[in-house]
C-alpha cells in the first residue's frame, strides 16, 4: 500500500478536491495522511473534516490548529468566527469526537519513516516519538478529555525531559510535536520566532532538523506547519507546508518515492 501525505489544508476544500484528483490514491491500494492543520483559516474547514471522515484508508496527525479546534469544542465557544461556524453546526459532536481519536504521529512504514505535524525532540528515535504521542493520544480518547485539553496549552515546557509527569509531559509533547519550528541552543521550543514571512531565526536558534545532536538523522520524517520555510526536500525530511490558505498550492508527497503532487 502506498502512502500520500497530505500538507496543511486549512480549510481549503477545492484545493484538497484537485490535490485528490490529480494524485489518484487507489481505495483500498493507497493510504492517505495527512499530516494536521485541517481546519482554520480557510473558508471550508466543515467540508475538509468530513472528506476525511469519509476517505478511505486515510489517517491524521493533529496539527496545533485541529487542538485549537478540540478546545474551543470542549469550551463550547470560540473567538474566530470560521471555528464558531464549526462548533454551531449540527455535526460538531461528531466531528471533535472523530478528531479525538486521530494520532500525533504516525510510521510511515514503507517509507521508514514518520509523520507529524511539525517536528522532533532532538533525542528522540521513531519508538521514543510514537511514545510521546501515544500519552497525548490515549489522553484525548479518555473520559477527561476536556481536562486533558486544558493541560496541553502554554508555553511553559519548551523541552523534553523524561521525568516529566502529568500535564507538563503531555504539554511537552504537544508543544513539540505541533508547534516547533526551530530549537534553541539546549533542543527545546523557540518561542522567539514566530514562522512569520520574511522573519530571521533568532541568533542560536537553528531549525529543528538542523539542530548538531539530532539523534534520529536517519529517520526520514514528513512535516507540515512551516509555511514560510517553504516546501523543503532532504533525504532525511520533507517539510511540505506550501501556504495553501495564504494563496500557495497545496502540496502531496507519496512517500515511497518522494513524488510531488500539487492541486494545480
Amino acid at each position: 500500500m502506498a502512502t500520500l501525505v497530505v500538507a496543511d489544508v486549512h480549510g481549503e476544500y477545492e484545493a484538497l478536491r484537485a490535490l485528490l484528483k490529480r494524485a489518484k490514491p487507489r481505495p483500498g491500494r493507497d493510504r492517505v495522511v495527512f499530516v494536521g492543520d485541517l481546519v482554520g483559516r480557510g473558508p471550508a474547514s466543515g467540508a475538509v473534516l468530513d472528506a476525511a471522515m469519509d476517505l478511505p484508508d486515510c489517517e491524521v496527525v493533529l496539527g496545533n490548529h485541529d487542538l485549537h479546534l478540540l478546545r474551543a469544542h470542549a469550551r463550547g465557544e470560540a473567538a474566530e468566527p470560521e471555528l464558531a461556524e464549526l462548533l454551531a453546526d449540527a455535526k460538531s459532536d461528531e466531528r471533535a469526537a472523530w478528531l479525538r481519536a486521530r494520532r500525533l504521529a504516525l510510521p510511515l512504514d514503507e517509507a521508514g519513516g514518520l509523520a507529524c505535524h511539525a517536528g522532533l525532540w532532538h533525542a528522540w528515535d521513531r519508538e521514543a516519538a510514537l511514545a510521546a504521542a501515544a500519552a497525548v493520544e490515549e489522553a484525548l480518547r479518555g473520559p477527561a478529555w476536556q481536562e486533558a485539553l486544558e493541560q496541553l496549552y502554554g508555553d511553559n515546557e519548551s523541552a523534553w525531559a523524561e521525568n516529566l509527569k502529568g500535564g507538563r509531559r503531555l504539554q511537552a509533547a504537544v508543544n513539540i510535536l505541533t508547534r516547533m519550528r526551530c530549537c534553541n541552543g539546549d533542543g527545546g521550543v523557540c518561542w522567539a520566532y514566530r514562522g512569520e514571512p520574511g522573519e530571521d531565526l533568532p541568533a542560536g536558534a537553528c531549525a529543528w532538523f538542523d539542530y548538531p545532536l539530532r539523534r534520529h538523522r536517519d529517520l526520514f520524517v514528513v512535516c507540515g506547519h512551516w509555511s514560510s520555510l517553504g516546501l523543503t526536500l532532504r533525504p532525511d525530511v520533507a517539510m511540505i507546508d506550501c501556504g495553501c490558505c495564504f494563496g500557495g498550492p497545496l502540496a502531496g508527497l507519496w512517500a515511497e518515492d518522494r513524488r510531488l503532487v500539487f492541486d494545480r
